[in-house]
């Protein structure tokens, strides 16, 4: 077998130098890019999952991303990943970098396309967690059971929302879990804020009455049982309120309901605030676990620290009839 030439070494050295270099200068861009990203880099990337409350996406070489129903846009919208599919590209800001894991395929970038977020061209820190009593808040629901409904109101932020906060209908209130399904976008204000947990108590209309006005701590004293209610929980209703509540006990004779409308919060409704007119049994109408709309007449509080809440049925009070109703001189 022959040898090679002098000059046949020579262009096989050549060549394979060359492409020595060129593999590591691929290798050496692909490493640059990489590392390239940052918090604040704005990159491209594509769709490849849509979830009920995230998009996930892919970007660079290798890497993976998510965007959070809350980093859509800057404002609530119904269906916010209704505009887009899979496979579509999109321009998107980091906001956060992915979780330390050992899984490397469960390390998402956390990214962003709300316009405020892709207009500034600044570096993006972590989301601000910051909330007050009364601010006005949006989130998306991703759980709802009989009494609660959990929104997600930021990354990293979570909220709940009591049935009886959301409306005074008893029809609306029987059909709380099918009107706040997953996905759904809810505008409320803060109640409460639990830094530790990074929780908010939401409701849906501004609170009206001052904050604390009952004292750091109250107890409530019905049918015997001792509830010790969060300040908050009592301190956004008014007297004069309509609201809405679940029967919790029906007392016999002339003792009229028990009724629960907040998380710990009960009133009273005496036997002669149930209907307008006389009846036989007033009570007969209704059974334990109704859901029923109430005016509240009183809150008063006694000198134990106890306080009582009464209630009233009666429809011909201001607020009481909704706009389905029929007049009471119809009934007469």
């Amino acid at each position: 077998m022959a040898l090679p030439s002098p000059s046949t070494s020579g262009r096989l050295l050549l060549l394979l130098k060359s492409i020595s270099e060129v593999t590591r200068d691929s290798s050496s861009k692909k490493a640059r890019k990489k590392s390239s990203y940052n918090v604040g880099s704005l990159v491209q990337a594509e769709i490849t999952e849509v979830k009920p409350l995230e998009m996930r996406l892919k970007f660079g070489i290798g890497f993976r991303g998510r965007i959070h129903i809350t980093e859509i846009n800057d404002f609530a919208l119904e269906n916010p990943f209704g505009s887009f599919k899979i496979g579509q590209t999109i321009s998107a800001r980091i906001v956060a970098k992915p979780a330390q894991s050992d899984n490397k395929k469960s390390q998402m970038w956390e990214l962003s396309i709300r316009p405020k977020i892709l207009a500034d061209s600044g570096e993006q820190g972590d989301e601000k967690l910051q909330f007050y009593v009364g601010q006005r808040v949006t989130g998306y629901v991703y759980k709802v059971d009989s009494e609660w409904a959990w929104l997600a109101v930021s990354r990293h932020a979570k909220a709940q929302l009591f049935i009886s906060d959301s409306s005074c209908e008893p029809l609306e209130l029987q059909e709380f879990q099918k009107h706040f399904y997953v996905g759904k976008a809810v505008i409320g204000y803060v109640l409460s804020y639990r830094k530790d947990k990074t929780l908010l108590r939401l409701v849906l209309h501004p609170p009206r009455a001052p904050i604390g006005r009952y004292g750091s701590e109250v107890m409530i004293d019905n049918n015997k049982q001792d509830i010790v209610p969060n300040d908050i929980d009592i301190a956004h209703i008014c007297e004069e309120d309509i609201v809405g509540g679940r029967i919790s006990k029906i007392y016999p004779g002339v003792g009229g309901l028990l009724v629960k409308i907040g998380p710990t919060i009960y009133g009273r409704v005496h036997f002669t605030e149930i209907h307008d007119m006389w009846v036989p049994d007033p009570l007969s109408q209704y059974s334990e676990g109704e859901f029923v709309k109430c005016k509240i007449l009183e809150i008063s509080r006694s000198v134990r620290g106890n306080y009582q809440i009464d209630l009233s049925l009666r429809l011909s009070l201001d607020g009481m009839l909704n706009q389905n109703s029929v007049d009471l001189s119809d009934d007469v």
